[in-house]
């Protein structure tokens, strides 16, 4: 069989014909599919092909085309690679019931068990314990699989060591003045249920972030008050291998301590803690540490403005932070402003100076969280605006979805219409990409599902 790459034709337009396209994965029309063993290149200044021509390919020396005869016709292809998948919409999927309103999703998987997801619910009328429900996906749906107890909760982390599966929780309890517990749970592959394994002392516990460094795992958990007092220690665990418990490790002074973010820059790990609040105002600075043998040692610090939330993400070989920036208070605060209204930023790792530096400010609404995913090559921001925008407040508070366009930096493309989203999490599944928020407002929480060009 002659190498079709090997003619070197330059391409001319052909009016009024039908192209035929081949993928680089040599999936042929059917034509040619079905007379795959008898693949023939001929010359041919035919105009028509017979039945018995089907699958039959021509170089048509006059139109510069390769040809490939089909229903009667030489009709013109070109070998391209797959089409790339491009976002065109996000559309609504499943409605997630749950038995009081939430502030945060996890998302994980389970060998051999699937996909699954639990909510941190909170009814703030309950002044005793509740549940928080997790759900498995059967079916592409979600469906309510366990019941887990807890406390006010604030968010939920899964991580493995030693391939034993964890849940653990961050319950804020009741009471600024009260201590409250962070609880871990670990799968039983027996039972195929979470059982209740540690419990640990926190004040008002809002997030908490699993890590590792040098073959050692770490909980890293954000204390936002005790006493009524902001200014407190957030600590972290590292795991003890013999007795399969955590134990504390190191304490960081923080100011309303409301997320820990991990990740790594060029092999080196780093935590990221959004502080809110010290007692006075919302403008106060959130840290960036570095993991230094297991020890969290302070390498920046970024002004923000009742930060709750950070989101790492990477662009290429690019590495970035993005902070939820929810509420301006204090002496410094315009009194005519509205403190809802407020910058949220993007930074942008500089590897010379080994610091973060502004990439581009968003206006947003009270934002409390950000998520990044991508569809094919794009890269996609979604932001939880929890209140409505001062200029329209007939409108419902909506999500805004930004999409990284090069030269123009992040772009909005979407904006979703949601009841006061507290957190926006991501998974894909079946080829499909689907996005969950959590409903602060009401026991429904939604599942969207992105849909393609």
């Amino acid at each position: 069989m002659p190498d079709l790459t090997s003619v070197l034709l330059p391409p001319r337009p052909v009016q009024d014909t039908p192209t035929i396209v081949l993928p680089g994965e040599a999936v042929l029309p059917q034509a040619l599919s079905q007379t795959r063993e008898t693949f023939k290149v001929e010359k041919t200044l035919h105009s028509v092909c017979s039945k018995a021509d089907t699958g039959k390919v021509t170089v048509d020396v006059d139109e510069h085309y390769i040809k490939v005869c089909d229903n009667g016709d030489w009709k013109p292809f070109v070998f391209r690679q797959d089409s790339k998948k491009e976002m065109d919409y996000i559309e609504e999927y499943q409605e997630v019931k749950t038995p009081s309103p939430c502030t945060d999703s996890e998302i994980f998987n389970i060998p051999e068990q699937g996909i699954f997801m639990v909510m941190a619910c909170e009814d703030p009328k309950r002044q005793d314990e509740e549940v928080s429900p997790l759900y498995k996906w059967e079916n592409g749906e979600f469906i309510s699989y366990q019941n887990i107890t807890t406390y006010a909760a604030q968010s939920w982390k899964f991580f493995t060591i030693d391939a034993e599966q964890y849940l653990a929780v961050a319950n804020k309890g009741r009471a600024n003045h009260i201590k409250g517990v962070c609880s871990i749970y670990r799968w039983s592959s027996t039972h195929k249920l979470f059982f209740q394994h540690q419990d640990i002392i926190t004040y008002t516990a809002r997030d908490l972030e699993y890590f590792e460094d040098g073959g050692d795992h770490y909980l890293a958990i954000a204390n936002y008050a005790k006493d009524g007092h902001t200014q407190m220690a957030s600590v972290i665990y590292r795991w003890d291998r013999r007795k399969s418990i955590f134990y504390p490790a190191q304490t960081v002074i923080s100011s309303g301590a409301m997320d820990w973010t991990s990740f790594s820059v060029d092999g080196q790990g780093y935590l990221a803690l959004a502080n809110s609040f010290d007692g006075m105002t919302t403008h106060v600075s959130s840290a960036i540490y570095a993991v230094e043998n297991g020890r969290l040692v302070e390498r920046q610090r970024i002004e923000t403005t009742g930060a709750l939330n950070w989101e790492h993400f990477t662009i290429k070989d690019d590495v970035y932070l993005a902070v939820a920036n929810s509420y301006d208070y204090g002496p410094q605060t315009n009194d005519n402003a509205s403190p809802y209204t407020v910058q949220s930023s993007i930074y942008k790792f500089n590897r010379v100076k080994k610091l973060f530096e502004n990439y581009q400010n968003i206006l947003t609404q009270s934002a409390t969280d950000w998520e990044s995913f991508t569809v094919g090559d794009a890269t996609y921001l979604i932001v939880s605006n929890a209140q409505k925008e001062e200029d329209f407040p007939k409108n419902p508070a909506k999500s805004e979805v930004y999409r990284w366009q090069g030269a123009e930096k992040f772009v909005k493309v979407h904006s979703l219409e949601t009841m006061a989203s507290n957190d926006w999490e991501t998974f894909s599944t079946g080829g499909a990409t689907y996005l969950v928020y959590a409903n602060s407002k009401s026991t429904t929480s939604h599942v969207l599902k992105v849909k393609l060009k």
